[in-house]
């Protein structure tokens, strides 16, 4: 069972999470059983009636910081999850829009993308209203509040700046998922924790890049870093799914998608439409950027390195992880049964 927290920031709390356990619980019930698995005290399901902690999960927490109103910091959670896997809309004020309101942007939540979109079943989602005690407090794993496996910390910071000033959204110790030999679970606790910076007049934008950093805390994609060398000042040769050194690894890796572009691409257009915001977006701009082929400078690379694509969710403005990498991503989570 693996359990991601993910922390928003914009609620400023006080108090301090346990790993004791509460009379809230999931109970699974066969023809010659009945078991009953406690939830950690301080958490409680995002989705109404969907967790199951008895099935191999991986599991989601959402916790805030920052956040003043604690009825605002769950409506945006809604709206961050996108369990429904529609764009949720936005008004002229930066906020989720009211039914009568005038939508002006929008965009899908977490799982409205894929690979979560078609895996939701591998997910228990849990939300907290404790969180840490700073923006940035649960980014290592060993400063985790909840005593549950395979946990990864996402902290959505409400404005941020105002406690760290020049802080950004961030992903903490990477996920162990590096290479695709061998693809096992070596620990329950896999996963890397994430905070996302959610500045007042950005709150659309921060919802996307909830999924781009979970990207990074889960599967270890690293498509934004083109040309940059790696913290230790050494270039790397290759990262593993999307950037290689040479072409002829490049197309080792990728040769079988050349020209394609990543289908979820047309979804979230639908769904954009469906919002009404289509007028919006650049369908054949997004496509094309999006396409694999072999694309000068790689992650942390040297010139002559390639990556698999323009443009991808883990790079600027795609809103599809790309081929290679959601390929991968979808190997990772098939190691969980759900």
């Amino acid at each position: 069972m693996t359990v991601v927290v993910v922390t928003l920031a914009m609620f400023v709390s006080s108090c301090s999470a346990s790993s004791d356990v509460t009379s809230t619980t999931t109970t699974t019930t066969t023809s010659t059983t009945t078991t009953t698995f406690p939830v950690p005290a301080g958490l409680e399901p995002a989705i109404p009636g969907h967790n199951d902690l008895s099935a191999d999960r991986i599991n989601v927490v959402f916790a805030p910081w920052g956040w003043d109103d604690l009825a605002d910091f769950r409506m945006y959670v809604d709206a961050v999850v996108g369990w429904s896997g529609a764009v949720t809309g936005f008004n002229d004020k930066a906020w989720i829009a009211a039914p009568d309101d005038e939508v002006v942007s929008g965009d899908l939540g977490v799982f409205g993308f894929e690979p979560f979109r078609s895996n939701r079943d591998l997910f228990n989602v849990w939300v907290t209203a404790t969180g840490p005690p700073e923006p940035a407090g649960w980014l290592n794993t060993e400063d985790e509040p909840f005593d549950l496996a395979d946990m990864s910390i996402v902290t959505l910071a409400w404005d941020p700046e105002r406690a760290v000033p020049g802080i950004t959204s961030v992903s903490g110790q990477d996920t162990q998922f590096h290479e695709p030999e061998p693809l096992v679970r070596l620990s329950d606790d896999p996963f890397a924790n994430v905070m996302v910076n959610v500045q007042p007049w950005a709150v659309v934008e921060a919802i996307r890049t909830t999924t781009h950093e979970l990207g990074h805390a889960l599967f270890g994609l690293q498509d934004e870093y083109i040309g940059r060398l790696g913290g230790d000042g050494v270039p790397r040769d290759d990262v593993w799914p999307s950037c290689a050194h040479s072409l002829e690894t490049a197309e080792a890796w990728w040769a079988d998608a050349i020209g394609e572009y990543d289908p979820m691409i047309d979804v979230w257009i639908e769904e954009m439409n469906a919002a009404g915001l289509g007028e919006t977006i650049d369908p054949a701009g997004i496509r094309e950027a999006n396409r694999t082929g072999y694309v000068a400078g790689g992650c942390f690379g040297e010139p002559k390195t390639f990556r698999s694509a323009e443009d991808t969710l883990m790079g600027f403005e795609s809103p599809a992880f790309g081929i290679t990498n959601r390929r991968w991503a979808e190997q990772i989570l098939g190691l969980w049964e759900g």
